[in-house]
């Protein structure tokens, strides 16, 4: 009896519920309101759009960042792991190649944030920040081609060539050149950076339009030429 009587009380605030939303429906002001609330324009529609693609070059910029910092550190203990090797094995004094281990994931470090630093620009840092990456790949691929970075002792122990400290070197020395990662942060930048420019220009298009709504009926774009329409 109580499940029935529970199933009757369920029954009596559905069919409420369903004649309130009967009466919204047949209220066009009401309606009117809710649809200004949930229905975005396409002017707010671009300024969501715009600020997305901003915020994307800005996180790319800023991931890679912490990615090639990270790779760096890497190569540094590496770097460290050789130069330990080469000093207990051959006794050589390798302070230099230590030194610059210390130094080469700051160096790293900071052309890589200044670089991502241009991806927060707006509009055009998506392009410049993409350009920037292609120029760094092109420097380190030239560089592994034209004059691959030499380890100066490597003349000095032909011996060890056949050795895994051989191949540890020819790894770190790949590891620093590659310009894949720079190739593929590029591409995907500067396409970013494009669609961000035309979102930006269509953006700026519909603000004017929002601010000068009569000129916009005034003067239209048609092709081949501007309609000028004039209330007589």
């Amino acid at each position: 009896m109580n499940n029935k009587k529970y199933y009757i009380y369920i029954q009596l605030l559905l069919s409420i519920f369903i004649f309130n939303s009967t009466e919204l429906e047949m209220s066009p002001e009401i309606n009117g309101t809710i649809n200004k609330i949930r229905t975005l324009n396409n002017m707010d529609i671009l300024k969501i759009s715009f600020w997305t693609g901003y915020t994307v070059n800005g996180g790319l910029g800023f991931f890679t960042m912490i990615g090639q910092t990270i790779n760096a550190i890497e190569i540094k203990n590496k770097l460290d792991s050789i130069s330990s090797n080469m000093n207990t094995t051959y006794g050589t004094d390798m302070s230099e190649l230590t030194s610059f281990a210390n130094a080469y994931p700051v160096i790293v470090f900071g052309i890589n944030s200044i670089a991502a630093g241009t991806s927060f620009i707006p509009v055009t840092g998506g392009l410049i920040y993409g350009t920037l990456n292609y120029s760094m790949a092109i420097l380190l691929a030239t560089l592994s081609s034209v004059y691959p970075f030499r380890l100066p002792y490597f003349n000095d122990f032909p011996g060890y060539k056949d050795d895994s400290l051989y191949n540890d070197i020819v790894q770190v020395n790949t590891s620093m050149f590659d310009p894949t990662s720079y190739f593929a942060v590029g591409t995907i930048s500067i396409i970013s950076g494009i669609v961000e420019f035309i979102l930006y220009f269509h953006y700026q298009r519909e603000i004017r339009r929002n601010k000068y709504p009569y000129f916009q009926k005034i003067i239209t774009m048609i092709p081949g030429g501007i309609s000028i329409g004039l209330k007589l």
